[in-house]
């Protein structure tokens, strides 16, 4: 798996702020189905709000790929300017995916 990089944004409006920047990565190069893999999170709150944000939960939208965030913290504040990162398994419920169809 690759790291990605991913900017979650406010609804569409004109020239929204982001969010959140999020870096996706892990260390592995091929996994069996259903084999825990660690995956890290890394999330930045820009400077351009200075509200901060609270990360209250993590899922996937991919039904056949599942986080274990049971021992993730809730309510995590992340300032403007500061970072968050964790580690959490995630595991892949079906062989070939995302090729999958």
């Amino acid at each position: 798996m690759a790291a990605t990089s991913v900017g979650l944004s406010a609804p569409p409006a004109s020239d929204a702020a982001k969010i959140l920047d999020v870096k996706v990565s892990a260390a592995w190069d091929h996994a069996y189905a259903g084999e825990p893999l660690p995956v890290t999170f890394e999330l930045f709150r820009p400077t351009t709000d200075p509200r901060p944000v609270r990360l209250h939960n993590l899922t996937s939208s991919d039904p056949d790929l599942h986080l274990d965030v049971d021992l993730l913290q809730q309510g995590v504040e992340i300032r403007p300017g500061e970072s968050y990162r964790f580690t959490v398994p995630m595991r892949v419920l079906h062989p070939n995916w995302p090729s999958r169809k």
